[in-house]
């Protein structure tokens, strides 16, 4: 079987390089941009949670801040970083999996994980996400709490509690995998061991994450505004937008469709093998594949990088189940395995599709501005967009946007509740207060998905009648036939040159 093994290896590694060179070259999109902004600005003057008004939490943009400081900017340098987590992906499922001579187990969960985040058609969109770093983060918290219960140290389950904790601070559904000391305290209890120091220092270890997390925000004297922006916009994004289980569940298979045939045979080898049932290994995977199904469901959106700490566990339990029975049980068991990893690895080449990003409303957008002499000042531009592009821009530019609301997700709603409104009033006063030159409106549908393109601005008559009374619409491009992603720039009416 090593020798299966090794060749196995070899052809997962080739299309596993393959895959990664071919990403190489992928532009910053989606929510990247939005979190380098935010760190952006925050570098430029403004104050997280006061000006710079947005949900995310504030272990996203300390993790953002190091790599903009480790890094530096651009496309590429958010790709290493990017890869940087792969690195720790691998090296934490090769730690797990080191015991009885199951290495492979971590090539085959590593290999379906590069494929989950690098090699579909949506994997562009899940580039450096948070999901994605959380999901590394608790990689390593689980190696941490497999070695603290198989070299029985308990110093070792200190790291597992920082892990979780930190990867809460990035999303707070993370904190469910906290639940994944349950069986090792069960373990622990079944060999007799002493439990009070192992919970001492779990505990210890998700205290000392919450209150790094919280000094930060001390030292950027941000912990009531960031308290009080959670109040007010989660709600509101909370119901924006959200998708119902029966839509949630098919996505969570495409389009990796080999899931459903390795999961029912890694379930039934499990539930027939007493040895493999009863490892603690396997329990923690398995329960750890739950909950990073849960995590996606919590969050109710259907995106599909929401699954990436589903994938992370899924795929490496099913390796170990799998390389387990190849290398100790009987042939009939064997045979199912074998048949399961072959199937697993013939498909892979297949499941690859290279995505691919239009980015050039990015590229019109730059050469308008500049023509525009946007960079001229600060505070001369805002743009109301969520992920169009109109952020790596700016970045793009060292451009300061006008106010601190770097997305418009919750503005274009088709309803209206009190802290939707609230939000509105805020953005409009501080943009009558700064007053500022160009303002960029790119035709993102969601999460309005009531009104077509630029007809979500029905939802929000009070901007459209200050867009009337002060500003001018100068140019649209694209959100046509040839270019989905479009803009308008309006231009305001005293500006010197203007069109008329």
């Amino acid at each position: 079987m090593r020798i299966l093994f090794a060749l196995l290896t070899v052809w997962f590694a080739v299309f596993v390089t393959i895959t990664i060179a071919h990403s190489i070259h992928w532009p910053m999109v989606h929510d990247s941009p939005i979190l380098l902004y935010m760190v952006y600005l925050s570098e430029h003057g403004m104050r997280l949670y006061r000006d710079i008004v947005e949900v995310q939490f504030p272990g996203s943009l300390l993790l953002y801040s190091l790599e903009r400081h480790l890094f530096g900017p651009g496309d590429l340098a958010f790709r290493l970083f990017d890869l940087c987590g792969l690195v720790v992906a691998l090296a934490s499922m090769l730690v797990i999996t080191r015991r009885r001579e199951l290495w492979f187990a971590a090539v085959f969960g590593f290999s379906f994980f590069v494929l989950e985040h690098t090699g579909t058609w949506a994997s562009i969109i899940g580039l450096g996400q948070r999901d994605f770093f959380m999901t590394c983060l608790l990689g390593a918290g689980v190696a941490f709490l497999l070695e603290s219960f198989h070299r029985q140290r308990p110093l070792l389950i200190l790291f597992f509690g920082l892990s979780v904790a930190l990867a809460s601070t990035i999303k707070p559904t993370a904190s469910v995998f906290l639940l994944l000391a349950l069986p090792t305290v069960l373990a622990l209890r079944k060999r007799q061991l002493p439990l009070r120091a192992y919970l001492g220092y779990l505990l210890a270890g998700f205290a000392a994450g919450i209150a790094l997390i919280l000094a930060y925000l001390l030292y950027e004297k941000a912990l009531g505004a960031f308290l009080h922006l959670e109040w007010t916009m989660v709600p509101v994004y909370a119901t924006t937008a959200s998708m119902g289980f029966r839509k949630m569940l098919p996505a969570i298979f495409d389009p990796i469709h080999v899931l459903p045939e390795v999961a029912i045979g890694s379930l039934l080898l499990v539930a027939l093998q007493p040895s493999l049932r009863n490892n603690l290994d396997q329990q923690v995977l398995l329960l750890a594949s739950a909950l990073g199904a849960a995590s996606y469901f919590l969050q109710h959106k259907g995106f599909l990088y929401h699954r990436t700490p589903f994938y992370f566990f899924f795929f490496l339990w099913a390796g170990w189940v799998l390389v387990a029975t190849i290398r100790q049980s009987s042939a009939t068991y064997k045979w199912l395995a074998l048949a399961l990893v072959l199937f697993s690895a013939a498909l892979y080449p297949r499941l690859s599709r290279p995505a691919r990003w239009d980015r050039w409303n990015e590229g019109a957008l730059q050469s308008d501005l500049v023509a525009l002499h946007a960079s001229d000042a600060p505070g001369e531009v805002q743009c109301l967009d969520v992920t169009s592009g109109c952020l790596n821009v700016l970045l793009q530019m060292n451009i300061t946007m006008a106010t601190g609301y770097v997305n418009d997700t919750v503005f274009f709603l088709d309803r209206n509740d009190a802290r939707v409104e609230h939000l509105r009033d805020d953005f409009l006063a501080q943009l009558k207060k700064s007053n500022p030159r160009i303002i960029v409106l790119t035709n993102e549908q969601w999460p309005t998905y009531g009104a077509h393109g630029y007809e979500k601005l029905q939802f929000w008559p009070r901007f459209t009648d200050l867009l009337d009374e002060n500003y001018v619409l100068s140019i649209q491009r694209g959100g046509d036939a040839q270019h989905e992603r479009g803009y308008r720039i309006y231009l305001r009416k005293d500006t010197p040159g203007r069109p008329h």
